[in-house]
Order: C-alpha cells, then structure tokens, then sequence
C-alpha cells in the first residue's frame, strides 16, 4: 500500500521546485518554503495515514467510520459526520458520526436533509467538489447554523464521496475555533476526499462481488436444489401417473364388469316381466272361470230355491187336504155316534111294539144306510189318506231333489274355492316375480352406484393428473426464475 503512493504529489513537487529557486534568494524564503514543505510532508503523511486505515476496512460501514475517525485525528477535526444521498427523495440524510460536540448540534444534524445546492453539504454536491466555510453560523441556508452559532461550532469543510462518477454521499467536519486554510491543506483535504472516494468505490465494489458470489452461490444451491425438489417431483408424478393409469385401468375393468351385469340383471328383468304377462294371463283365464263357477252356483241355487217353492207348495195342499181329512172323519164321527143312538132307539122301540116294531125296521134300514155311509166316508178317508201319503213322498222326493241340488251347489262351491286357490296361488307367483323383478332393479342400482364410484374414480384422478401438470408446470417456472437470476447474477459478475 505505500509503495503505491510512494510518487511525489503536485504539492510536493512544486514546493521542491519553489526551495530550489529560493536557494538563491536567501535565507528568509528559505525558511518559509521549509515551513510549506514541512506542512506538506506533513498532509501527506496524514493522506497515506487515512487511505492505509481505509484500504483495512473490510466492509463499507467499517470503511466510512475508519476514514471519519482518521481525518478527523490526522487533520485535527473535532466532529465528522457522514452523509448519504437518498435516490427517491434525492436528498442527503444523516448516517453516521465520529468525534465530540454539543449534543444539540448533533440533534439538529441527526435530524437535518440537504438537497442539492442547499446548505453545507448540499453546495458540496452541488459543486462535486470540496466545500469550506470559516463559520458555519453565518450560512444563512443551513439548517444547523443557528444551533452552530449558539454552540461555538466554527469552520468546517465537506468533500463529496463520489463512485463512478455518481455522488453517494457527503462528509463532513467541524472544529470549535475560526480556521484560515491555505490552498495546501485544501488540496489536502480534496485529495482524502478522493482517496476516500476511491477507496470506498474499491470496497463497494468488492461487496458487491462477494454479495454476488453469495447470490450465485445461494442461486447455484437454490438450482439444485430446485432441480433435485423436481427431480424428486417428477418421479413422484411418474408414480402418480402409474397409480392413476392403474386406477383407471380398474375402475374401467369395474365399469365395465358392472355394465355387463347391468346387462344381464336387464335381460333378466325382460324374463321376469314376460312371465309375470304370462302369470297374469293364466290368472286372468282363472279368474273366467271362477266366475263361470260362480254363476253355475247361482243358477244351482235358483233351481234349489224353485225346488223348496215347489215343496212348499206341495206342502200346502197336502195341509189343505189334512184338513179335509179332519172334517170327514169329525162327519164319520157324528155318523157313527147318530148310528149307534139310533140302532139303541130302534132295539128299544122293536122290543116294544111287538107287531107294531115295524115301523122301527125303517129306523134299521136309516141306520144301515148310515152305516153305508160311514163305510164309504171311511173308504174316501183312506183314499185321502192315501193321497196325503203320496203327497208327503213326493214331498220328501223333493226335498230329496232340492238336497241334491243343494250338493251341486256345495260342489260348484268347492269348485270355486279351489279356482280360487288356484287364482291366489297365481297371485302369489306373481308378487313372487314382482319380488325378483324389485330385487333386480335394486341390483340395477347398485351396479348403476359402482359405474358411478368408478366414474368418479376417474374423475379424481383426472384431477390429480391436472394437479400434477399444474404442479410441473410451477416447478418449471420456478426452474425459469431461477436460471434467469443466475443469468442476471452472471451478467452482473460480467
């Protein structure tokens, strides 16, 4: 670093320049030029102090507070400050400061903003260029004159930073005392300002590259680690693939397995309907003829009914001629009772009269011929009787008929129950159908459920396989940025 700055400054020169023309001159200029070169030597020895305290800093900040502390230790500052240009707002703020001073002027200036051309350091960026007031209480635009003056802050000097010919920032640096600088010391003081300048550019610059280095480190281990995370991604959507091919491949088999017994359940449900056509038909048949049964049982009943009419009646005449009956018996009664008075009369009056008794033998004749009568009353009772006799058998042959047809009425009857039975065992047989018919439909539904759950299988997984080109396609992304910020990072390391 000091070989580097072993070459003698314009200063120097021109002071050596300066001794040996006054070597002829005399002593006095002698002395004086002595003096300058003392003061210079002395400059140079405080620059190279600065710039080797500067070169060791190992961080920009580092740098800033090493060259506030060395200029203002090797050039005899009381209090330094360091400024920094805020792009946006394009004005200087405060950042950080060395030495000792009233802490109301440190407040003010903690607190102060310059912009260009305004106040201390404003005209220091303003001009580019090192900046000097004796007393900084006489500025009338400076935000710190007041508190300067009331504080006893005197001269002061600002140089600007500059980095590739852009300003970043001001420094500046205040005594307690009035100072009268010659050209010397302000070339001097412009040069730390610009050996600052350099060296803080060298150190940005340096940051700059190691923060880079850092970057594309950090970008090299983010791109592997990006490319393993999608290595690692698309193997896992491979086997995603796979298990959703799979997937698939099953629910088809499963959606085809249940269309097929959907198929058959249908062809099944055709039969089952047929024979419950079939059932119905016979049932209807059945149903024909129980009624025929029925209505022969009707017209049984109505022959029975005429049967019992017809005995009835039979009974009725029979009841009639009973009656008869009973008064030809009470006549034959009376006959017989008259017939034996008059045959006791007739005995009695023929004892008597002797010769006379004849009159009597017409009493006989009276009383035989009421015998005739009553023999023949009794031969016609005998003959109703005999009538009364038929009737009854006919009666009874009647109601023997009537009994017969009250069988056939029971058969035709029994005929019909059993028609019945057949007709509600056909029912039967039908529910059954109809039951087999349910039975089928429900397993319809459970195949129609499974081709929809496989359905929906595939679904998902189409999904998932959407998901997953969504997914690579992030990670593609991801992948783009990331080589766009190594190429950034290159091209800035470039």
């Amino acid at each position: 670093m000091t070989d580097k700055h072993d070459e003698k400054s314009p200063t120097f020169a021109r002071f050596e320049e300066q001794l040996a023309d006054a070597m002829s001159d005399g002593d006095d200029r002698i002395v004086r030029l002595e003096q300058q070169l003392a003061e210079a030597t002395a400059n140079t020895a405080a620059i190279v102090s600065v710039l080797n305290v500067v070169s060791e800093a190992s961080s920009f900040r580092a740098a800033v507070e090493a060259a506030l502390d060395a200029v203002r230790r090797e050039f005899g500052w009381a209090y330094g400050s360091f400024w920094t240009l805020d792009r946006e707002a394009q004005v200087l703020r405060f950042a950080l400061d060395s030495g000792d001073v009233s802490e109301a002027f440190r407040q003010v200036t903690i607190s102060s903003t310059f912009a260009e051309g305004v106040g201390f350091n404003g005209r220091a960026w303003k001009q580019r260029d090192l900046f000097f007031v004796e007393d900084i209480g006489d500025m009338s635009d400076c935000a710190r004159a007041p508190v300067a003056k009331q504080m006893g802050v005197k001269s002061g000097v600002c140089f600007p930073i500059l980095m590739r010919d852009e300003l970043v920032g001001t420094m500046d640096f205040f005594v307690m005392r009035t100072l009268q600088l010659n050209t010397a010391r302000i070339d001097a003081l412009r040069n730390v300002g610009k050996l600052v300048s350099g060296a803080l550019d060298r150190i940005e610059r340096v940051d700059r590259e190691r923060r880079n280095a850092v970057d594309f480190q950090t970008a090299m281990a983010k791109l592997s680690a990006g490319l393993n995370a999608a290595s690692s991604e698309m193997a896992r959507m491979t086997t995603a693939q796979s298990t959703v091919a799979q997937n698939q491949a099953t629910a088809i088999a499963q959606l085809s397995t249940a269309m097929t017994e959907l198929r058959q359940m249908a062809l099944q449900s055709m039969d089952k309907a047929q024979v419950v056509i079939d059932l119905s038909d016979r049932a209807l048949h059945s149903a024909a003829d129980g009624r025929s049964v029925v209505e022969g049982t009707v017209r049984g009943m109505h022959e029975i009914r005429g049967k019992v009419q017809y005995i009835s009646e039979r009974i009725g005449a029979l009841r009639t001629q009973s009656e008869q009956a009973g008064e030809i018996i009470a006549s034959v009664a009376e006959i017989a009772e008259q017939s034996r008075l008059l045959a006791l009369n007739a005995a009695m009056e023929a004892a008597r009269a002797g010769d006379h008794g004849r009159g009597f033998s017409v009493v006989a004749n009276e009383i035989r011929s009421l015998a005739n009568q009553s023999k023949e009353a009794t031969v016609q009772v005998r003959r109703i009787l005999g009538d009364i006799r038929r009737a009854t058998e006919a009666a009874v042959a009647a109601m023997d008929d009537g009994s017969a047809k009250a069988d056939e009425g029971v058969a035709l009857a029994k005929q019909a129950g059993e028609r019945i039975e057949i007709l509600n065992r056909f029912i039967g047989e039908a529910v059954d159908a109809a039951r087999l018919i349910a039975n089928a439909a429900r397993h319809q539904g459970v195949g129609v459920a499974q081709a929809a759950e496989a359905i929906r299988v595939i679904n998902n997984d189409s999904n998932v396989v959407i998901d997953n080109v969504h997914r690579a396609e992030s990670t593609v992304a991801t992948l783009n940025a990331t080589v766009a910020d190594i190429t950034s990072l290159v091209e800035r390391i470039g």
